[in-house]
């Protein structure tokens, strides 16, 4: 397949062996979605769609569940900086810090696929479920989440406080451009960059309170 040709969602099924209805699911919660339209209007799969439908039915096939693929395949592409997040770590991180976080990453091995492709985006969906029931950030679900997201960053950034402080502002400023997403999805990850900052603020007043 060259790259201007594309399919209907009917012959996708049909080669995939899949239903359309398993293929319109995965379009609804944002598994496989088609990117482009036929002349006459129709969704339509390019090839880029068909590498990820072949990747989504692989892990299915070792036994993932569809919300572990998801986040498996997203963080995958998190963890290949575009320039666009390049630039916006740039904006927040010195050189140097940039090289301790890839340097970190590379001798983390596979650990550090699992760190960023499944257990991270858990941790994060848990708290915005958390965030999205009205917990407040200091109840100890939200709390335990935080420590170990924190602890996780460590491993990236041997322990620097700066360094992960860095990564955060700079999801902060701007994490549609950092994760790849839409923009409209900003106001979300801030929404919650915030309500875990607030559960970091609590857990230093009472580390200070019993210095």
């Amino acid at each position: 397949m060259d790259e201007t040709r594309t399919m209907k969602v009917g012959a996708v099924a049909e080669a995939a062996g899949l239903t359309v209805r398993t293929l319109h699911h995965w379009d609804s919660i944002g598994l496989l979605s088609p990117s482009e339209r036929s002349p006459a209007g129709h969704r339509a799969y390019t090839e880029a769609d068909l590498v990820r439908l072949y990747q989504v039915l692989a892990l299915r096939n070792l036994g993932l569940g569809l919300e572990s693929i998801a986040a498996f395949l997203d963080a995958v592409r998190a963890s290949s900086p575009s320039p666009e997040s390049a630039r916006v770590l740039a904006g927040h991180l010195d050189p140097d810090q940039v090289a301790t976080l890839r340097a970190r990453g590379a001798a983390l091995g596979p650990l550090a696929h699992y760190l960023l492709e499944v257990e991270w985006p858990e941790l994060y969906r848990r708290a915005e479920r958390l965030r999205a029931a009205g917990t407040p950030p200091g109840d100890p679900r939200v709390r335990r989440l935080v420590a170990r997201l924190d602890e996780l960053a460590a491993r990236f950034s041997g322990g620097d406080r700066k360094l992960s402080a860095g990564v955060r502002a700079a999801w902060a400023d701007d994490p549609a451009g950092l994760a790849g997403v839409a923009a409209e999805q900003a106001a979300s990850w801030r929404a919650l960059a915030h309500y875990l900052d607030l559960a970091r603020q609590l857990d230093d007043t009472k580390e200070q309170e019993h210095a």
